[in-house]
């Protein structure tokens, strides 16, 4: 059996909750042979963000090279992408046609901001139109809606405005931010 391939790109999380870490643990349990190309190094756990350091233009787009020299992927995912010089260096590879999940990750569960404003901007210029899926959580989507979310009928309306503002096929936004249940909301 041919093993399906993807490629993270993205940060750690040296708890494995989040990042390139988990990522990868979806993949596999998917069967899906997983690639991770490193953004940032990031210190975290599940009390909050501690230190983040970012790799090298240089070092990221090595790493690309080598990966799409040898095992092209048939889709990719990516995570955080704290710095445009970094969203400009990936570009080009996320914007083949091949699938491209977005986790705009912007602001950390634990309400740590992890990009810059100009970052936003260049994801919502320039990556968020080429993505087929992104999935913000309750913060990210705000951000990306302008707007806060506050009730059920908030985030209807948060992901019609990035559907129709920002250009994704599918808007899902992430449970577990809102109410007493994780439900996801998915809308096309």
């Amino acid at each position: 059996m041919k093993l399906h391939t993807a490629l993270t790109i993205a940060g750690t999380d040296p708890s494995g909750g989040a990042g390139i870490m988990a990522d990868l643990k979806s993949f596999q349990s998917r069967n899906v042979y997983g690639m991770a190309v490193v953004t940032s190094v990031v210190a975290q756990n599940t009390t909050g963000v501690h230190h983040v350091e970012h790799l090298s233009l240089e070092s990221i787009e090595k790493q690309l090279h080598d990966v799409y020299s040898d095992i092209t992927p048939q889709a990719v995912k990516t995570g955080m992408i704290a710095l445009p010089e970094m969203m400009d260096l990936i570009y080009p590879y996320v914007s083949k046609n091949i699938p491209y999940v977005m986790d705009p990750v912007m602001i950390a569960t634990s309400g740590d901001r992890l990009v810059s404003d100009e970052a936003v901007n260049f994801l919502k210029s320039k990556l968020i139109p080429v993505a087929t899926v992104i999935t913000p959580n309750r913060s990210e989507a705000e951000v990306l809606a302008d707007m806060s979310i506050t009730c059920e009928s908030d985030i209807t309306t948060a992901a019609k405005r990035i559907l129709h503002e920002l250009g994704p096929r599918v808007v899902i936004i992430k449970g577990g931010h809102i109410g007493d249940d994780a439900t996801d909301y998915a809308f096309t």
